[in-house]
């Protein structure tokens, strides 16, 4: 038979070897626990310091200041030198997005002022163009000013021009032909216009322009090519004269009051012949 202190023994051992378990087990949930909870208060110090420093304007890594830096010495202001920020975002504290007016924001576009030349290094703008595009500049300014127009004269009178007289030799209606692309066919007046130099030099009438208004509205003619047009000679010797044909659609009932102008020099005035032209055809 086995004995019964024996087994006494046995059971005492076993008792105690489970109690060194038990108490082994608490201490290893116990540590567990402290370590998650120094874990979790960790995390939220780092998680506070980070989200402070976003708001109380903390300095940020140095990595971050040197790729700062490296991006403002690389961008050009203005000016267009490297090292200066050209003007304030509206992004930042000093834009105008954090109480400045948009006035006060500065741009980085050149402060030029439209229709004006920029100056070059070594004098000015027109000392450095070529003298002949100084005078198409100047022709083409004196071309786009409006001209003075001089007296109007009667259709039958001499008006005078620089240089020699004009005069309307002849006008009368016609049924004008349609010639050319965009001509149009109608009835129209045709008349020649005769220039008389008397001076002693030549006269120049390359540059010579015949246009016509009509109406009381004073409507633009349309001129036609056709129809026995003449063009004036490029120039006219002194002492002698020369005339052009000219062609313009003028309905009937606008002819009581018609103006012939003659635009012969850039420098000079309109001449104006005005009237009443004949309203039937032959």
């Amino acid at each position: 038979m086995p004995n019964d202190g024996n087994q006494t023994e046995d059971q005492a051992g076993r008792a105690e070897t489970g109690i060194t378990e038990l108490e082994r087990s608490k201490r290893r949930w116990i540590a567990a626990s402290l370590a998650g909870a120094v874990m979790l208060v960790a995390g939220a110090a780092a998680w506070s310091a980070w989200a402070g420093q976003g708001a109380t304007g903390e300095p940020p890594l140095a990595g971050a200041v040197a790729s700062a830096a490296a991006g403002r010495n690389a961008a050009p202001d203005k000016t267009g030198q490297a090292g200066e920020t050209g003007g304030a975002s509206e992004d930042t504290p000093d834009g105008p997005a954090f109480g400045k007016k948009s006035g006060e924001a500065k741009s980085n576009e050149p402060n030029t002022k439209p229709g004006k030349a920029t100056k070059e290094p070594g004098g000015e703008p027109e000392a450095n163009m070529p003298a002949g595009s100084l005078a198409v500049a100047k022709d083409a300014d004196r071309a786009a000013t409006p001209k003075p127009v001089a007296r109007a004269v009667q259709l039958h009178e001499t008006a005078e021009v620089a240089g020699g007289v004009a005069t309307i030799s002849k006008l009368e209606a016609i049924q004008a032909e349609a010639e050319g692309i965009g001509q149009i066919a109608g009835p129209a007046i045709r008349f020649v216009v005769e220039v008389r130099n008397t001076s002693t030099t030549e006269l120049k009438l390359d540059n010579a322009e015949i246009t016509v208004e009509a109406g009381a509205q004073k409507l633009p003619a349309i001129r036609l090519d056709g129809s026995g047009t003449k063009l004036f000679p490029l120039e006219v010797a002194a002492g002698t004269s020369a005339s052009g044909t000219f062609v313009f659609l003028v309905p009937e009932d606008q002819r009581g009051q018609v103006r012939i102008y003659l635009n012969y020099a850039a420098s000079e005035s309109v001449v104006a012949f005005e009237g009443a032209a004949p309203r039937k055809a032959g």
